[in-house]
């Protein structure tokens, strides 16, 4: 028997779908939330973070999702 742990990709996988559900609702101003897209950052990097909100097309938030067993 298999056993699994929610780690944070998981948890972040939860947590869009419950924001989407919202959308879907009309209980948010967000219109979508994703993991998807890269931000380019002004070093010229690109970076991935965990949860991507969009409002009218823009990217309003972006967050890192952590465990309670993760060090910041």
């Amino acid at each position: 028997m298999s056993t699994s742990k929610l780690n944070e990709r998981a948890w972040t996988g939860h947590v869009i779908s419950w924001i989407k559900e919202a959308i879907a609702r009309g209980q948010t101003t967000f219109e979508e939330a994703t993991n998807d897209e890269g931000i380019k950052v002004e070093s010229g990097k690109t970076k991935f973070p965990d949860i991507l909100l969009f409002s009218n097309k823009v990217k309003l938030l972006t967050t890192r999702a952590k465990t309670s067993e993760t060090s910041f």
